[in-house]
């Protein structure tokens, strides 16, 4: 029965009771004069709350709670449960070892809930405890773990949950050989040995999460009503292919292939434990998703030094798994999917030795998609197609009655793939570059030493010393701050080959322009060879393309190689030969932005990792393999499909009152979905679908028009505004003597010029509506500063008398005059 804690106070430890907290409440008001609010006290629960409401609210809730049985079987359950996504949580963690996953349970066990679980116990003697549920109950709190409190249980747990399997080790060697058995050299089997992760498992619970297959059918939809060439199925590959699987649900994805080093590079043991490992990704799935690593999945793993063994021998395994799915399919949410390859991705060296190609790019024929020889490829500007590889001239290349080590020289076939084992696969339909080797650890290294070291040395144009200064002092911005690469030595233009990764040489190519522009001759010819280069580039890392722009990218690609040439005098690299592909291969595959290598190798950090937080060796293909399927299993058991496509730290924000903002106060909220009391969130960042955007960044539209970012307003139904401004600067030149219009006598050049700048905020219907309301008024207050005659003018010399331009500065949108010659 409720108790007065005021009473309580003044007598001690008598206290009255009360029928009900009715009863109770109107005691407060009539003996100790309480007011609605104040701080209010339960004897019960020792909680104290804010009102009169809240302390009734509670008393009728434990009141409810009475009649209701504690449901023990349900508590026991929800705890497990709780306790296996936490245990599947270290699991994943790519620096936990498994061994440190146990120690921690163990830990956590024994110290932390032993002591919790005996203050508790303190508490709950002086309670009734009906039918030792309460005993129960802190009987297995005090282990919650002992289900899955060994990695033998807990992933047995996860298999009778349909959440984990395990990878399949094969072996790709097997042979007699020396070994060290317990101190004593002896002879013994050595087998080699590789992972295949579970591929049908995967493919099938990674579309069975959360909108993944919806989102993923719904964006091939879109994608495939598009008339330019978005992705990787509105190329010719694709049609080819579906072609084949008439009247079936097909989802495309694509393999990665390379290597990388788990021990230290510069140790003595530096290669010896080097991983190849295959990923795999679905290119359709919604763009903003694609590049998540959580959506990059491993399919094989095996040592390096295994290749010797042959493709055959580490890849079998995989190309079954493969047929399987796109021929069997699986089912999932009552669809028959069949999953195809579309291509095979990674770098050119890797590329050709699984693919059966010359591992040599000083072969006679080192290029896997054409028959050119070196001769022509050291000196063709232009594309021969009359030469692309094609089952036909595969298939009488590989039946010529040769020697297998002349096949390689007359052909550039090393071997026949086990990849054309693949229905709907064959190797020289695998058309798949890889910007980042080819241009910025290729292409872009030739160019920028060869072009420096001109600039520097033959025109005398600024030093060395005075480049690396203005390249480490440049404001690179935000965004970009983490991609500054090393200072530049002279060594490194002499050999060709600067200390940058592929990302910090995109980032300084882009920059470049900027840091020595002012230094450089318009008319220089190495300057216009660097402009042509980043045009190319701009070209290639575009998004979208119709006919026109694949025609402007072989142009701009041959004038490149034909003044690169011209200006140095040296033959083309195959990295050159390769971009002259470029045109073709999107036709064939999509935008080859989307089929790069730099999301792949970021993946290789979460198992470089992992490597390094255990000792093992031995089998480390499998040690790896089962960490990655632990990492799918935590993502299984949180039943995460997508992540949202809106995050922001919650630290950086502020509410306020979308009426109270004097630039919102004009603005039709109705047409933009927005209720004006609305309480709108502002942030500082947000990432929204993977792209960051913070205040003081830039959005760049397609039309290239840049906005700073001055707010990021978030609605309560998570709909995303900006507030950006806008800066134009206006260049003209003219005389500097009154001309008239009609005047065609007059031929002199200009020999004047101004600056101009406007600027304000929110371009768009802001300013639209600013400068048309504006116009409108001054055309019905000032109509004698209007031209007396009717006809067409242009804005400029309509209002040239008028005050429009006052106007306008007195409401947002400011003029200024900078500079006048």
């Amino acid at each position: 029965m409720p108790q007065c804690y005021k009473c309580k106070q003044n007598a001690g430890s008598v206290s009255n009771q009360f029928d009900g907290v009715d009863e109770l409440i109107k005691h407060f008001k009539l003996f100790h004069s309480f007011t609605p609010y104040g701080n209010f006290y339960c004897l019960d629960c020792c909680h104290t709350y804010q009102s009169l409401k809240a302390f009734k609210r509670h008393f009728k809730g434990n009141s409810e709670r009475e009649n209701v049985r504690y449901d023990l079987a349900s508590a026991l359950k929800n705890i497990e449960a709780t306790a296996l996504i936490f245990v599947t949580k270290l699991y994943s963690k790519s620096n936990y070892a498994r061994k440190d996953v146990d120690q921690l349970i163990n830990d956590i066990t024994n110290n932390l809930l032993g002591t919790i679980i005996t203050e508790l116990s303190n508490i709950f003697n002086t309670t009734n405890n009906n039918n030792g549920e309460i005993d129960k109950l802190l009987a297995f709190c005090l282990d919650p773990f002992c289900n899955f409190n060994t990695y033998h249980k807990y992933t047995k747990s996860l298999q009778n949950r349909d959440l984990y399997r395990e990878p399949k080790i094969f072996e790709t060697n097997n042979e007699v050989d020396h070994i060290i058995l317990n101190s004593t050299p002896c002879l013994d089997s050595k087998s080699s040995k590789g992972a295949l992760m579970p591929l049908q498992f995967q493919f099938q619970k990674f579309f069975e999460l959360p909108n993944v297959l919806k989102d993923t059918i719904e964006n091939m939809t879109n994608l495939a009503q598009k008339s330019t060439i978005h992705n990787i199925i509105n190329g010719e590959i694709w049609k080819q292919k579906k072609a084949k699987f008439e009247n079936k649900t097909l989802i495309p994805y694509i393999l990665y292939f390379d290597d990388f080093e788990i021990n230290n590079a510069l140790g003595s043991h530096a290669g010896s434990q080097s991983i190849a490992a295959f990923y795999y990704s679905f290119p359709t799935l919604p763009q903003h998703h694609v590049s998540s690593l959580e959506n990059i999945f491993t399919a094989l793993l095996f040592k390096s030094t295994d290749k010797c063994y042959g493709n055959d021998a580490t890849l079998n395994l995989l190309i079954k798994e493969i047929q399987l799915l796109e021929k069997d399919g699986l089912m999932v949410h009552g669809h028959q999917i069949h999953y195809i390859l579309m291509a095979i991705v990674g770098d050119n060296l890797g590329l050709n030795s699984i693919l059966g190609f010359t591992k040599s790019f000083s072969a006679n024929f080192p290029c896997r998609f054409c028959k050119c020889n070196q001769s022509e490829i050291k000196s063709d500007c232009q594309e021969n197609l009359s030469k692309f590889r094609t089952i036909e001239n595969y298939q009488q290349d590989i039946s010529n009655e040769i020697e297998v080590k002349n096949r390689a020289k007359q052909s550039g076939i090393r071997e026949i793939s086990i990849f054309n084992t693949i229905d709907s696969f064959h190797v020289v339909n695998n058309y798949a570059v890889d910007i980042m080797h080819d241009l910025f650890e290729g292409v872009c290294h030739y160019d920028v030493c060869q072009i420096l070291t001109h600039l520097i040395e033959k025109d005398h144009l600024f030093s060395l010393k005075i480049l690396n200064s203005r390249k480490q002092l440049f404001n690179y911005g935000k965004t970009e701050i983490g991609n500054i690469s090393p200072p530049i030595k002279i060594n490194h233009l002499t050999n060709l080959k600067l200390h940058m990764s592929a990302r910090e040489m995109w980032t300084f190519c882009h920059f470049l322009p900027l840091i020595i522009g002012d230094l450089v001759p318009i008319n220089n010819k190495y300057w216009k060879l660097l402009r042509l280069l980043l045009e190319m580039i701009d070209l290639i890392l575009m998004t979208e393309f119709n006919d026109t722009d694949l025609k402007l990218m072989t142009l701009k690609i041959e004038q490149h190689h034909l003044q690169y040439v011209k200006l140095f005098g040296n033959t083309l690299k195959p990295k050159f030969h390769f971009l002259l592909h470029y045109p073709t291969i999107i036709k064939k595959i999509g935008p080859l932005k989307y089929i790069w290598c730099f999301r792949f190798e970021s993946k290789h950090r979460e198992l470089k990792m992992y490597t390094n937080n255990t000792n093992s060796r031995k089998n480390i293909p499998y040690t790896i393999g089962i960490k990655c399927s632990l990492k799918f299993s935590y993502r299984l058991l949180n039943n995460n499909g997508f992540k949202n496509i809106i995050a922001y730290n919650s630290k950086s924000t502020k509410q306020q009152n979308l009426r109270d903002q004097f630039y919102y106060k004009n603005l039709n909220l109705d047409a933009v979905n927005i209720i004006g009391d609305d309480i709108m969130t502002f942030k500082k960042d947000i990432i929204y679908k993977g792209t960051q955007y913070a205040i003081d960044y830039y959005l760049l539209t397609k039309k290239l028009q840049l906005y700073r970012i001055v707010d990021i307003v978030l609605t309560s139904n998570e709909n995303i505004y900006f507030r950006t401004s806008y800066d134009i600067v206006f260049h003209g030149v003219g005389w500097d003597e009154n001309v008239s219009a009609s005047d065609t006598s007059f031929r002199k050049p200009p020999n004047k010029s101004i600056i101009g700048h406007v600027s304000g905020m929110n371009p768009g219907y802001g300013l639209t509506c600013i400068c048309v309301t504006m116009s409108a008024i001054v055309l019905l207050t000032e109509p004698e500063n209007m031209p007396y005659e009717g006809g067409v003018y242009t804005p400029g010399v309509a209002f040239a008398r008028t005050s429009l331009v006052k106007q306008l500065n007195e409401n947002g949108v400011t003029f200024e005059i900078k500079s006048k010659m």
